[in-house]
Formats: structure tokens, C-alpha cells, sequence
């Protein structure tokens, strides 16, 4: 069982119209990827909406189709699917009736946002290297405004892919105008062919890389309470975040 679910859900104000929490939020729009935070609020398992998977609704309707049809569903951590076995639905929120204690254990007493998919993906921590002085000269050519004292970092995307360059040097502060949970901005850089792109900014530096249809970033900020899931392409592109609401860190 995951630790200390009761208290990561004290200062929830749970309403008759969410199954539960009702200060998360968040939407999903393209991919097979969608977040969810393990809650348990019923150890005996006799009321439903009270334990399992919560996910924002907006946008998430292949999901819950598969919740609803007892269909499997993939969770980051676990090395099989897991079985849904049906969905409680709120105003803007809903519950996956899967057992929470499926998620890796996160070794903190507040639940943060976790990978679901409907399909098989792989998951890996971010590996993140200093930039080689070939490659940050070229970066730096492109992009002359990069502070000279900024560090350009390297990270290995697998998958036989070109890595994505990193430069950060911009502060922001948290979703609370603060500096508690503040993060630096990296700014996005691919290599083809001797050729550097620019694909966008993240909010800050990456923690995971995910294989599915293709390949995504994950993304926290606000000290982990909230998580972006960001796809790689010609641009990168935000297809989805979860914030489980709790004012944790800012």
C-alpha cells in the first residue's frame, strides 16, 4: 500500500458531485498517454469513488471507455497491465476503479501524478550529460543570447533518436507567484544533420522519457504536485497535465 494516502488527501474538500479531491485538474489532447494520482480513501474497498486512479475528464474519454468495459490498463512502475474495473464519475474529475497500490511507490507521503496509457509504453528516467563543446558552439550559433555562463546539457532520448539539447537560464517562479517551488526554463534544441532546431521551452528540466506512438517528455513543476506530458515533433507540444491541487512546497 502506498504511504500516507489518508494524509495526502486532508486538505481535499471532497463534494458530492467528484468522486473526491476536487482541487485537482488538468485535461489531456492527443496521445495515448494520460495522468492520475493513486488515492485511497476506503481500506475496505465498499464504496466506489473512493479508492484508485483520479483523472481529469477533460479529454480523457479513451480512457474511461476502457474503464468502463473492465479493459487493461498500463501503469508507470508496473511491468503488466492492470485490470479496470469500472469508473465514478464527478463534474470535471473521475475515479479508475484499479488498485493504487499497482504504482511504484514514490517514497513521499503526498501522491503526485502517475502515467496511465491504454496501450504498452516504456518509461525511463531522464539521463542528462553535459553537452559536448562541439555541440554547444553549434547551439550557441544559432541561439547567440544563451548567457555565455549558461551550461548546455545533452539529454539522451534512446531509441536510436537524436538527443535534445538543453539551455537553461530562465527563472520561474511558482504556480503560487513564489520561489519555494520556482523552476528554471530549458530551452529545446534538436540536431539533424549538422542542422540545430529549435522545438520550444520546457517549464523546466525533464524527469522521464516515454516510449509509446511516439516519444514524450515528463515534465514537473510546483515541486512535483503538478505534471506536464509533453510529446516530441517538429515542435514540442504540452498534450497534457495533471495537478493534484494540494498547496505542497509554494
Amino acid at each position: 500500500m502506498l504511504l500516507g494516502i489518508a494524509t495526502c488527501l486532508t486538505p481535499y474538500r471532497a463534494q458530492a458531485d467528484e468522486p473526491c479531491c476536487d482541487e485537482a485538474h488538468g485535461f489531456h489532447r492527443s496521445g495515448p498517454l494520460y495522468l492520475g494520482i493513486p488515492v485511497d480513501l476506503d481500506t475496505h474497498r465498499s464504496s466506489p469513488g473512493r479508492h484508485g486512479f483520479l483523472v481529469a475528464m477533460d479529454g480523457a474519454d479513451p480512457l474511461l471507455s476502457a474503464c468502463r468495459h473492465q479493459g487493461d490498463i498500463w501503469i508507470a512502475g508496473s511491468d503488466q497491465p492492470q485490470t479496470c474495473h469500472g469508473v465514478t464519475k464527478g463534474e470535471a474529475l473521475a475515479m479508475l476503479d484499479i488498485d493504487p497500490s499497482r504504482a511504484a511507490p514514490r517514497g513521499d507521503d503526498l501522491m503526485l501524478p502517475t502515467v496511465l496509457s491504454t496501450s504498452r509504453f516504456s518509461m525511463r528516467k531522464a539521463i542528462i550529460s553535459n553537452a559536448s563543446s562541439t555541440d554547444a558552439d553549434l547551439i550557441r550559433t544559432v541561439e547567440p543570447s544563451i548567457p555565455p555562463t549558461s551550461v548546455i546539457e545533452a539529454l539522451n532520448i534512446g531509441n536510436k533518436g537524436q538527443p535534445l539539447y538543453l539551455e537553461g537560464s530562465r527563472h520561474l517562479k511558482d504556480g503560487n507567484g513564489d520561489d519555494a517551488c520556482a523552476t528554471t526554463a530549458r530551452a529545446v534544441f534538436v540536431k539533424n544533420n549538422g542542422k540545430v532546431t529549435r522545438l520550444g521551452t520546457l517549464p523546466n528540466q525533464p524527469t522521464a522519457v516515454v516510449t509509446a506512438d511516439r516519444q514524450y517528455l515528463i515534465v514537473p513543476v510546483d515541486c512535483g504536485k503538478r505534471v506536464g506530458v509533453w510529446a516530441i515533433g517538429a515542435k514540442l507540444e504540452q498534450v497534457g497535465y495533471l495537478d493534484n491541487g494540494y498547496e505542497y512546497g509554494g
